[in-house]
């Protein structure tokens, strides 16, 4: 159908901030630079919680970009 998934690795801190960006599998360099430039304009993330305290948490996910 012509979409193309990247997958986004990245933490998000404490408070909310997202560090260590990067594509993990995509097939295509000009999409992963753009999934990462999406995940990186997103607004703050709610940080992991253990025991009632924020943590950073580290996550992955996929930024599916639909073609013609």
């Amino acid at each position: 159908d012509g979409s193309r998934a990247v997958f986004v690795e990245f933490a998000v801190n404490g408070d909310g901030s997202l560090a260590g960006i990067h594509a993990v599998f995509g097939s295509n360099p000009e999409l992963n630079a753009a999934a990462e430039k999406a995940v990186s304009k997103s607004p703050v993330w709610e940080p992991g919680t253990f025991a009632g305290e924020k943590k950073s948490t580290r996550l992955t996910v996929a930024v599916v970009f639909n073609g013609e």
